[in-house]
């Protein structure tokens, strides 16, 4: 049997919870002597609440739409004296997190443990026993009988003390009737200096106001409110954020005469809102309830949603906890926990190297300092992995003890984002390719190393920078138009471009540019990356040359040069104009090269196309078909005399000595001429004229030019030599 204390008789309002759960749940409120009454809607219960100001708890299910138990919660919220209990799946944590952050006091998980059931409303009774107007009015009379100043027990005062909450009492014309000793140092003032003043004395005119309208709907509507409030401190111009819950206080009448503020500054926790929001709540609820500061404690040490523990000052050993505690430390019962230390559930070294021993011990003393204190700290879980955690060290007394009051709250997925933010800026740093992010202006607003190795730039040089600065003239404004059209349709764009560094040399990059879209899908950025391929694109340029150019000579080879015939020979047939092939062979090269090595026949073949080349016209074409071999192609001439013309000026300069390391030497050339169309219509049968006539050349005496006249079958060669 149990020996819980008796409930005193409540109103009961049950909705949304489901048939099966709703006839438990009467079952058992009857049975423990409750009033029930099951609305039949959303609508049915805002109308029972508004009209039977009895009500004194609401447990509301989730068997309705979710936008409507938001909006009953707040609702039911601004009435004061309700008790809101949510019932929730075990699973919808994020429905549960929603509803007890628009106003329900707590929740249970369905199914429902008849106990567990007991216990919440035993802590419901408890909260509106303290909150109610009653209560409200002894501390009013409390007030009245020391001219408005509150006046605590010097123990719960010292509590309240070190907190480190703002606690603060204001009569209706927006004085001070008390604070605590943070208000103290907030307003850095000693406690006579600020009572009985006006907010408009410690904050800028409208941020005074703010407070003032939110007191304003405090007292005027009687209801509490939850208000976040940000202020400049007149004293010294800091920024401050903080989350204030303010409620009125009444008179044996009825009547408002000032409210009762507490506030948890969130400057540096604004991003675990939830974590200060339920920190905040259970605060407040315990400064609320002015004679009863252990018992709240209790109530709200049990059932927060965090891990939540005591740890004695003296042993720095854990004396209590909750169950989430409990299950965040993989213990099964409280006899695992009781008189161990921290670092007995956590890893020998914390993550910087530190002794956990020492960290311990180091954190627990500024805590004990300055009244609380704020670390991250390394445990291990069930599977025996480190977690992360945040934890919140409180300094309070209870009973004349002193003791640490410690919240642990995951962190461990934060944590992970953390980590890889710091694996994407190692990323950034240590690439080879070169990022730039830019504006939505296109300018540069971050680079990493390798853009400066690349591009030249010093850090602070580039910043600023638009991205045409970067790029070349020799690509027109209309191609990067093209280029931002086709990221704004795509998010994306890959490409060649020729960039300019800081000394103006050019060099060819694969550029890529993304879109960087924020959660909306709205773009904030652009990341470009630049990958320098200069080296491929001179190796490609000179593979290109090398297929179709001599690598000695730098001449067209053979494909490129059957393919300029082809080119001649067309336009020969359309205009009329005969064209002529001649085939140049070296007389004397085979000297050279076997006496003087390679590397001069190589020199005096480089000699000998450079020769030839200034020999002939524009639009003619050389070849190196190999060893000492050329062949030319005359093309659009007039007549065989125009051929013979050039010809003779090649013959002529390839005859005059060379002068190679140091050594004279003298090669004349024997050519051979075939026409087309005379001779041949095809580049085959050219040369292969061409080459007979050339034969006829050397046997005639060499230096010499000789025309295959395809009619007569004979050859006619001049001797060049006088």
């Amino acid at each position: 049997m149990s020996n819980a204390q008796p409930f005193h008789k409540m109103k009961v309002l049950l909705a949304a919870t489901g048939q099966a759960t709703g006839q438990q749940l009467t079952s058992l409120l009857e049975q423990w002597g409750h009033e029930v009454k099951l609305p039949a809607d959303g609508t049915a219960v805002l109308d029972a609440l508004q009209h039977d100001h009895a009500t004194d708890v609401l447990i509301l299910g989730d068997e309705m739409p979710a936008h409507t138990r938001l909006d009953i919660c707040r609702r039911a919220k601004a009435l004061a004296g309700v008790y809101i209990l949510l019932l929730s799946a075990p699973v919808d944590i994020a429905a549960t997190s929603d509803g007890l952050l628009n106003g329900a006091d707590d929740y249970i998980t369905n199914p429902v443990d008849s106990a567990e059931l007991r216990l919440r409303l035993a802590m419901a009774q408890r909260i509106l026993k303290y909150t109610q107007a009653p209560a409200e009015a002894a501390v009013v009379a409390a007030l009245e009988t020391s001219k408005e100043r509150f006046n605590p027990s010097k123990e719960f005062e010292v509590m309240l003390d070190r907190l480190g909450v703002y606690v603060y009492s204001k009569d209706k014309q927006g004085r001070y009737t008390y604070v605590n000793e943070q208000m103290c140092e907030l307003f850095n003032r000693p406690k006579n200096e600020i009572l009985g003043q006006q907010d408009s004395v410690f904050f800028c005119l409208q941020q005074a106001a703010d407070v003032i309208n939110n007191d304003r709907q405090v007292i005027e509507h009687a209801k509490t409110i939850d208000v976040e409030e940000g202020f400049i401190l007149s004293e010294t111009g800091e920024s401050r954020y903080y989350a204030s819950t303010k409620k009125p206080l009444f008179n044996e009448h009825g009547d408002v005469v000032g409210l009762l503020g507490v506030s948890t500054e969130i400057t540096r926790f604004k991003e675990a809102e939830e974590f200060l929001t339920n920190s905040r709540q259970e605060i407040s609820r315990q400064a609320a309830k002015l004679e009863e500061d252990r018992e709240l404690y209790e109530l709200a040490f049990k059932n927060t949603r965090d891990a939540t523990l005591l740890l004695d000052t003296e042993t720095f050993c854990f004396i209590d906890c909750n169950q989430q505690a409990l299950d965040v430390l993989a213990c099964t019962s409280k006899t695992e926990l009781i008189n161990k230390t921290p670092q007995h559930f956590s890893p020998k070294f914390q993550a910087d190297g530190s002794r956990s021993e020492d960290v311990a011990d180091e954190m627990c003393a500024l805590a004990l300092i300055n009244g609380s204190h704020v670390f991250e700290w390394q445990h291990r879980s069930k599977a025996n992995e480190l977690l992360w955690a945040e934890i919140c060290l409180t300094s309070v007394v209870l009973k004349g003890r002193a003791i640490l009051y410690v919240v642990c709250k995951d962190i461990q997925q934060r944590k992970a984002v953390e980590a890889k933010q710091a694996l994407s800026a190692r990323v950034f740093n240590e690439v080879q390719e070169a990022i730039i992010i830019t504006d939505l202006e296109k300018r540069i607003i971050d680079i990493n190393p390798a853009f400066c190795a690349l591009m030249g730039y010093k850090y602070d040089e580039a910043l600023g920078l638009g991205g045409r600065a970067l790029h070349s003239a020799a690509q027109s404004a209309e191609f990067f138009n093209e280029i931002w059209r086709y990221v704004a349709a795509n998010a994306y764009w890959r490409g060649e471009i020729m960039v300019k560094t800081k000394a103006g040399e050019l060099k060819a990059c694969l550029l890529s540019i993304s879109s960087v879209l924020n959660d909306e899908g709205q773009v904030i950025n652009y990341l470009g990356t630049y990958v320098d391929i200069s080296q491929s694109k001179e190796q490609q340029e000179k593979l290109k040359f090398l297929a179709h150019y001599d690598p000695l000579t730098g001449l067209p080879n053979r494909e490129l040069f059957a393919d300029r015939f082809q080119q001649a020979i067309a336009h020969s047939k359309r205009s009329g104009a005969p064209l002529a092939i001649c085939f140049i062979d070296l007389d004397g090269f085979k000297a050279v090269n076997d006496s003087f090595g390679h590397g001069v026949g190589d020199s005096l073949l480089t000699e000998v196309a450079r020769r030839i080349a200034a020999s002939i016209r524009d639009g003619d074409t050389v070849s190196r078909q190999g060893g000492d071999e050329f062949v030319l192609l005359l093309a659009n001439l007039e007549s065989a005399e125009q051929c013979e013309r050039v010809v003779n000026r090649m013959l002529i300069s390839l005859a005059k000595p060379y002068v190679l390391e140091g050594h004279w030497h003298r090669v004349t050339a024997s050519c051979g001429v075939a026409l087309f169309p005379d001779d041949a219509d095809a580049l085959a049968g050219l040369i292969k004229r061409a080459d007979q006539a050339m034969y006829h050349s050397k046997r005639h005496g060499k230096n010499r030019l000789s025309f295959y006249n395809n009619d007569k079958g004979v050859l006619v060669s001049k001797d060049l030599r006088a």
